[in-house]
């Protein structure tokens, strides 16, 4: 509901100020920060809740934009020997992170990308629902005193969520299909053996919103498929295994095709 922000200036942390988050507490935010100097400012990515503020400061002259995994965020308050965990404290942690740091400045995605994961996460979001509904189902067959009633509803919103899921479907392909960059790339994934048009949707509807420099050891870092090694002196030498410190979403879509 709130934004809460501390900004350093001359190695002195100010205090806690705080805003909300909406379209009218942004811009009392970067009203706030806005300086003819440069300004550079780290947050937290927080699910969806982010995603509007972080825009309008991209979009915000003299303002350079860091988004941070909340892993790493964490672990650097850690290192700080941080005791509490509250939005104030946060704040300054985020202030330091940004000063001590390398400061990767973060790249807005354009319109269509940010339409095609919305998409996507939906639909992954109601076939989980589906396939819920339709295990609940499975078993409600194998008692003979469930009514028929109840079958019968659960029948019809699995038809429902299909219907969603296909309309949805549509709606991201001509999202892919209005932009040359984008219908190449999927007619590219959908080449390889094992992805059809589902799995290209939700891989695609990922990727879209990276920068496009990045290396391939970091697109599989991304997605948490590095390997990742645990060996300590000459006792300890565990088995490699992935490291799923990436984009969950991502790792899932391509477990099927896999």
């Amino acid at each position: 509901k709130e934004l809460v922000v501390r900004v350093k200036r001359n190695d002195k942390l100010g205090k806690e100020k705080s805003f909300s988050n909406t379209a009218i507490g942004h811009r009392e935010l970067i009203h706030y920060i806005s300086s003819k100097k440069k300004v550079r400012l780290c947050l937290e990515a927080t699910g969806i809740y982010h995603q509007d503020i972080t825009i309008a400061l991209h979009n915000t002259r003299n303002i350079e934009v860091m988004l941070v995994n909340p892993n790493a965020s964490r672990k650097f308050s850690e290192a700080l020997s941080t005791r509490n965990k509250t939005d104030k404290v946060d704040a300054g942690v985020l202030a330091e992170y940004a000063c001590r740091m390398e400061f990767i400045q973060w790249e807005a995605p354009e319109a269509n990308s940010l339409k095609l994961r919305a998409f996507s996460r939906r639909i992954i979001q109601l076939t989980k629902m589906k396939v819920q509904l339709k295990s609940q189902l499975h078993a409600m067959s194998f008692a003979e005193g469930t009514p028929l009633e109840i079958t019968d509803d659960c029948q019809i919103q699995i038809e429902l969520y299909e219907q969603s899921i296909e309309k949805l479907t549509s709606s991201a392909l001509k999202v892919i299909n209005s932009t040359d960059e984008l219908k190449n790339k999927f007619e590219l994934m959908t080449s390889v053996k094992g992805i059809a048009n589902a799995s290209a949707i939700q891989i695609l509807g990922e990727l879209v919103m990276l920068p496009t420099n990045l290396t391939k050891k970091q697109w599989v870092a991304f997605a948490g498929l590095d390997p990742r090694a645990y060996e300590s002196g000459t006792s300890i030498n565990k088995k490699t295994r992935i490291s799923k410190a990436g984009n969950r979403l991502l790792r899932n879509a391509l477990f099927m095709p896999a």
